[in-house]
């Protein structure tokens, strides 16, 4: 049971990943949103794959789900979704939903009893630390 709670937090990391801005300045910022918007737009356009970002900015845009439901085959829809989503909160909720399920997951490591094994500690060590660097890398 312990095990499925971290592997369903994981999965939930790695499924909609972010990539969290630890760049100072606008500089870093406008960087860090050109590379989100280019995974999210290959999402869109390659897989036809709506992700946490978009599906937040459609809470806040209802409109967009018109968009969203024809598809993306036409390249103009792919365009006006990255509009709607640049305007929406969208990426920064996924951020904190990753960080939420990161300390979820992180949790239920921690809830397991202690252990005078040190393969046993230092593995999960390594899971706490996989948790984090989701939401921490820059690329």
């Amino acid at each position: 049971m312990l095990e499925d709670m971290f592997s369903a937090r994981s999965a939930v990391l790695f499924e909609d990943e972010v990539t969290v801005d630890r760049h100072h300045g606008e500089e870093g910022g406008v960087k860090l949103a050109c590379e989100n918007m280019m995974r999210i737009k290959s999402d869109l356009e390659f897989r036809g794959i709506v992700t946490a970002p978009l599906l937040y900015a459609m809470e806040e845009f209802p409109q967009l789900r018109a968009v969203v439901d024809r598809g993306f085959d036409n390249p103009a829809d792919v365009d006006l979704a990255l509009d709607y989503l640049g305007k929406s909160r969208g990426i920064q909720r996924t951020r904190e939903l990753a960080a939420k399920h990161a300390t979820l997951a992180s949790a239920a490591i921690d809830s397991l009893p202690e252990s005078d094994n040190e393969d046993v500690r230092r593995s999960r060590r390594a899971l706490v630390d996989l948790t984090h660097r989701v939401i921490t890398r820059t690329k």
